[in-house]
């Protein structure tokens, strides 16, 4: 059978920049030069919420759950151990970006609620990892614009989209995979305003309207690691009608 695609794109957006002066004297040449990144972060967490506990660590709660972790006493619980790693990957992705210095970046796989109406977890990031240099021989940096986004990751469809007999049961039941509402999220962090008014989100498009592009076909029919679901026939479509009518 075709094989399904977990990691659906949640959502495309098509960002317009206005690009300023980095100097704030207009009589000097202003720099021309902006540079673009995208961050596959990893900031995605095994529930809900985890990662903006962890970017609402101050440098100091930072330090002292490091030094406990780093010192081996045994007096850390599991969940503690966790969040010290999560601190610990936080921290080296943030120095990536202090030496690169992207003016525009896109944040891959940074969690929000699924809505992406808030920065706040943005704005802990900038401030309490990225205003902090991480090594000796890096600066720290700094992001005035910061946009979140909605996503259709963890996003339950109502559907059997597995074809498992059971509905919403999972990450792979949801329009794009995820075990909760904004799980492998998105945002921008910018040097540089955003004209949102230009912004363009994907996030409700259909499949079945992309030209060209029909119901996934059962055609791999003799696989023993992948047998053809109950209900289901080799040659037929893998989604119902209703789930490919709805499907983002």
């Amino acid at each position: 059978m075709k094989n399904i695609n977990k990691t659906l794109l949640a959502a495309a957006i098509s960002l317009g920049m206005l690009a300023g002066c980095n100097s704030q004297n207009d009589s000097e040449t202003p720099d021309t030069m902006v540079r673009f990144a995208t961050f596959n972060l990893s900031f995605d967490r095994t529930a809900a919420g985890m990662l903006s506990a962890e970017l609402a660590l101050d440098r100091a709660a930072q330090d002292a759950l490091l030094a406990r972790y780093q010192g081996g006493d045994g007096s850390l619980s599991q969940a503690e151990i966790t969040r010290a790693k999560d601190v610990q990957q936080i921290r080296n992705i943030a120095e990536i970006i202090q030496r690169t210095r992207p003016d525009v970046f896109l944040l891959n796989e940074f969690d929000n609620d699924g809505k992406g109406e808030s920065s706040a977890d943005l704005q802990a990031f900038n401030s309490n990892y990225l205003a902090h240099p991480q090594h000796t021989e890096v600066q720290a940096i700094s992001y005035p614009v910061m946009q979140n986004f909605a996503t259709n990751t963890g996003l339950m469809s109502g559907q059997d989209l597995n074809l498992d007999g059971k509905v919403s049961s999972g990450p792979d039941d949801a329009w794009g995979f995820g075990n909760y509402h904004g799980q492998y999220a998105f945002a921008v962090m910018s040097k540089y305003p955003i004209d949102t008014k230009q912004i363009r989100t994907f996030q409700h498009f259909k499949w079945k309207d992309m030209p060209g592009e029909t119901n996934p076909v059962i055609d791999d029919c003799n696989n023993p690691k992948a047998p053809i679901p109950a209900g289901r026939q080799c040659g037929q479509p893998w989604y119902d009608a209703a789930a490919w009518d709805q499907f983002p």
